[in-house]
């Protein structure tokens, strides 16, 4: 008995070019910026979870140099502004920029191909999440190069945060950056003349007595 394909073949054709189509839209561009702009939860996870890594090796080296400065009593290897920015920018990172995000990584990495979807909902705004999370990490950090970095502690709570703790930390730093710019070369330069001259009189009283 012999039984005919062509209505199998017709039905079976347009669903072959739509999984042709549905493949070339879904493939995402080759190289870095197609890995950084796709929307697949596998690159957005790969993507959590490098940044993650990498924010975890600068908050160690933040509480490297803390452990530093602590290891001696009366070092000045940090100031104590460094100090309270290193201390809030290290908790923050660990927190809201390690521990968080790289737990959503995996979860956006692994949980699709748990439940057996192709993606995950809203991709796109999974995308944009994980930008907004490096712009954030990234401000945070640009602060604390330029000695402007929060220093509130990682919990944000009073009175470390309150008015009067903050502005007396601005007024430290700007005196320390005016005691600074006041002790450039000419002032030293001065200070030397004006130790070379009480020695150079003391000299010469002590030649007067003898």
């Amino acid at each position: 008995m012999k039984v005919s394909t062509s209505a199998v073949r017709t039905l079976a054709a347009p669903n072959e070019q739509a999984e042709r189509a549905l493949s070339a839209l879904w493939t995402r561009p080759p190289g870095l910026i197609g890995w950084l702009c796709s929307t697949n939860h596998k690159d957005i996870g790969r993507r959590y979870v490098i940044t993650a890594l990498i924010f975890f090796v600068l908050a160690g080296l933040l509480a490297a140099a803390m452990r530093i400065q602590l290891a001696f009593p009366e070092n000045h290897f940090l100031g104590p502004d460094l100090y309270n920015q290193f201390f809030t920018v290290h908790g923050t990172t660990m927190m809201f920029l390690f521990a968080v995000p790289i737990m959503e990584g995996l979860g956006l990495y692994f949980v699709p191909l748990m439940v057996g979807t192709r993606n995950a909902a809203f991709p796109r705004l999974n995308a944009f999440g994980y930008y907004a999370f490096l712009g954030g990490g990234l401000l945070l950090w640009g602060g604390l190069l330029l000695n402007a970095g929060a220093d509130a502690g990682w919990f944000a709570y009073t009175p470390l945060s309150g008015p009067v703790l903050q502005h007396a930390a601005v007024a430290r730093r700007d005196g320390s950056e005016r005691r600074r710019r006041a002790d450039g070369p000419g002032r030293r330069d001065l200070s030397r003349d004006r130790s070379k001259g009480r020695s150079a009189a003391g000299a010469a009283s002590r030649g007067r007595v003898r």
